[in-house]
């Protein structure tokens, strides 16, 4: 009631009750979401009345009162849960219940699926009564771990939701680096109102409006503008049919009107919202006819907060141990395919995976999994990272298994790789991202209904967002996860595309490399080789004005995409100059 009032009062140019009104507004907001659950839940209790308050404090002339709300609409809840798991000084017997309770529920549920699945073909009713028995035990379980968490909350009040100051943001920040974002709010009548800011080590956030150019671009909103060229820049082989001017037009909307505050910048650090989400800010073209990802190293955030929150957690020491997953059987024929190569490599020139068999997956369809494409490329990718990585742990072909992860995450060992590289099919879910899942090797896997009925883990040849939450205990630098669209997910307000990134953030990775759309294989590979060449130092002559230096992880993808789009074969193609083929895959996290 009162975010409909205060857009009457706005829509009256009466912005002084709109603000009041807001303000209200927004403590009624931070006060409600709290009892809203935790995580998901939170994230998507309701839309948060900030991005209107910024704006309105904007039409005031407020500069300086404008970021505060506009920050604090951004990721919020993941904000909540990194800063909250660090506030928490659970005891040693809290933490193991908290624990044993999540185990539990994980255990049950896949037992339950398990019978559900073995009751079509239970003739004697055996299976049916089992999968009642584990019902109810799943309801008892799911309730002890709900008191428990009421009862923490209770004995550890958490002032959840408070965002960082700006000064803390700017002490984070080195002398050439920037924060860029973006603020879009709801006009009614009027359409769609637009802001940019950029943020720099010292002095105010600088803020200018985001106007349309004229013509028949000023017919569509905003989001169609963003997203018409993020489905052209995906397409390759369409950038002469209209990715390229969308590209400039985006440059002068989005980025130009704050080039000023960008003078001496040379790492860019984009928050990624609004109608900009999901859109690679490197592949967009500046006046000059260059793209901003040869002018700028972009990375990626959440949110000012989350940087901030990654920068401050120094003091931890580089480990060079790299657990590398690649290349897994998804059916009998695969294993036996991988036997007569004897580790020949055959790429595939197609692009993967198949979508139509990843939705039936996702719907509960296993014999969708045993019929994915082989990824031969990716075995290639694991060499080639591997000749550069130093101490790495190889998981190739059979090896690559659930069962082995999950023996590492309980064994400890999982915490002590400093980079973990991924190389699959990713299956992606966006309406509900928890399911989300990396697919592993479908051979050999137990009888899931004798698991059950053993009281053992079920196996699925499945890495899930769910699983990584509960069970994964990171230390790492990096996570790289080599398969497609791995930064989507459920595109939530406020909050971004929830999915593997969120889950690989709250499990204690520091950044993640992943991709925006359907990757093509042999690109995939080359790009990869080149970055972890770049960014741990193994290279020979110069490059990106180094010779033989570590790179930061944003200036080593940077010259890894400059490097792709020139790429030359014997034949003298350049096959990967499209977006498409480099502006995939980005960086979400501490770019250092």
């Amino acid at each position: 009631a009162l975010c409909g009032l205060a857009s009457l009062r706005a829509q009256q140019g009466e912005y002084e009750a709109s603000e009041r009104l807001l303000v209200q507004a927004s403590c009624a907001h931070d006060a409600a979401r709290l009892r809203a659950g935790e995580g998901l839940e939170r994230a998507m209790f309701q839309l948060s009345p900030d991005l209107t308050l910024a704006s309105v404090r904007l039409a005031l002339g407020q500069m300086e009162d404008a970021w505060p709300p506009a920050e604090k609409a951004q990721a919020r809840s993941l904000a909540d849960l990194l800063t909250a798991a660090a506030a928490r000084n659970l005891s040693a017997a809290e933490v193991a219940h908290g624990d044993s309770l999540q185990d539990a529920v994980a255990t049950i549920e896949t037992e339950l699926a398990a019978y559900r699945e073995a009751v079509r073909a239970d003739a004697g009713g055996e299976v049916a009564a089992l999968a009642d028995e584990t019902r109810d035990r799943l309801l008892s379980t799911e309730a002890a771990w709900s008191a428990f968490q009421r009862e923490i909350a209770l004995k550890y009040p958490l002032t959840e939701g408070q965002t960082y100051s700006l000064a803390r943001v700017q002490a984070v920040l080195g002398e050439d680096s920037a924060i860029i974002g973006w603020v879009d709010v709801d006009a009614g009548q009027s359409g769609c109102e637009s802001w940019c800011y950029a943020i720099r080590n010292r002095g105010s956030v600088t803020w200018a409006r985001v106007n349309p150019l004229s013509g028949e671009v000023s017919s569509r909103s905003p989001f169609e503008r963003a997203r018409s060229f993020r489905e052209r820049v995906a397409t390759p082989g369409s950038w002469n049919t209209g990715a390229a001017r969308d590209a400039q037009q985006l440059w002068s909307e989005w980025i130009e009107p704050v080039l000023p505050a960008l003078e001496g910048v040379s790492e860019l650090i984009a928050i990624p919202s609004g109608s900009m989400l999901g859109v690679p800010v490197e592949a967009l073209v500046d006046s000059e006819g260059a793209f901003v990802g040869e002018t700028y190293a972009v990375s990626y955030v959440p949110s000012a907060t989350i940087h901030a929150w990654l920068a401050e957690r120094t003091g931890r020491e580089f480990r060079r141990r790299t657990l590398l997953v690649g290349d897994p059987p998804f059916n009998p024929a695969h294993a036996a395919a991988m036997e007569r190569e004897d580790q020949v490599l055959v790429v595939s020139a197609e692009p993967v995976p198949a979508y139509d068999m990843l939705r039936r997956a996702m719907a509960g369809d296993d014999e969708a999994l045993r019929s994915l494409p082989r990824l031969p490329g990716t075995r290639d990718e694991i060499a080639g990272v591997a000749a550069v990585s130093g101490q790495s742990s190889v998981l190739l072909g059979p090896d690559a298994t659930e069962q082995e992860l999950v023996r590492l995450v309980e064994s400890g060992e999982l915490g002590e790789f400093g980079t973990i590289h991924l190389a699959t099919h990713a299956l992606v879910d966006d309406k509900r991202p928890e399911r989300s899942g990396l697919v592993l090797s479908q051979v050999g896997l137990p009888d899931p209904l004798e698991a059950a009925m053993a009281g053992t883990r079920i196996h699925d040849g499945l890495v899930t967002a769910k699983e990584i939450l509960r069970e994964w205990d990171l230390n790492a630098d990096l996570v790289t996860l080599s398969a497609c669209e791995t930064g989507l997910g459920k595109e939530v307000s406020g909050e971004g595309y929830v999915g593997f990134a969120h889950a690989f953030l709250q499990a204690g990775a520091r950044s993640l490399l992943v991709s925006l759309w359907k990757v093509e294989d042999k690109a995939t590979s080359l790009l990869m080789r080149r970055f972890y060449e770049n960014w741990l130092g193994e290279y020979d002559g110069a490059r990106g004005g180094s010779a033989g230096e570590p790179m930061s992880k944003a200036d080593a993808l940077r010259e890894a995409k400059c490097w792709l789009r020139d790429y030359t074969d014997p034949f003298g193609n350049r096959s990967y100059e499209h977006p498409y083929y480099w502006s995939a895959f980005v960086l979400i996290g501490d770019p250092r």
